[in-house]
């Protein structure tokens, strides 16, 4: 199905890579607690700072893809959140899925999110890399340390993660840092 053009959707272009580590220069943690809703393409997301606990924002997001068969294209909606509001639609079912997110300044010129996972994720950090178009994103050649790139691979996606053993989370792991 095709999805119709949105004036409230913003478009945004991303390429995931795996990392090996945070890079030194990552700065500005937030927790972060991504609750996707069964059956929907809505994610509920609470924003916290690490060092306090205090919560800086709740936001649902809906995200969908232009093309399907294009993972690197979105339109992405949010609507920020009272707490009566998240405790309504928390008690939707949902999987869960926790991270830390830095801001990295990466070296070839464009901005990045560093997530870190935790529980049955751990050992998992990817970048996710934005672009202002899909031109850009087509012509960007990564670079070290930038490992492989994930970004078409459904299992390291959204509410799919939720869901990833730690079985098969080692096996993409070791296959794509084993990759020639």
């Amino acid at each position: 199905m095709t999805q119709p053009a949105s004036r409230y959707a913003l478009p945004e272009y991303e390429r995931r890579f795996l990392l090996d580590a945070v890079p030194a220069d990552a700065d500005q943690a937030l927790r972060i607690t991504d609750r996707f809703i069964i059956d929907t393409r809505l994610r509920l997301r609470t924003v916290t700072d690490p060092a306090t606990g205090e919560v800086l924002q709740h936001k649902i997001g809906h995200k969908v893809r232009p093309d399907p068969d294009d993972p690197t294209a979105m339109l992405h909606t949010s609507l920020y959140l009272d707490p009566a509001e998240v405790n309504v639609l928390a008690m939707l079912d949902a999987v869960e899925v926790t991270k830390t997110r830095r801001r990295w300044s990466h070296h070839d010129g464009h901005a990045a999110a560093v997530d870190t996972y935790t529980g049955h994720l751990a050992g998992l950090v990817l970048a996710e890399l934005n672009f202002a178009d899909h031109t850009s994103l087509v012509e960007y050649k990564p670079s070290p340390p930038l490992g492989a790139e994930v970004t078409n691979i459904a299992e390291l996606t959204g509410p799919n993660l939720a869901s990833l053993t730690p079985e098969r989370l080692a096996a993409h792991l070791n296959t794509l840092r084993h990759r020639p």
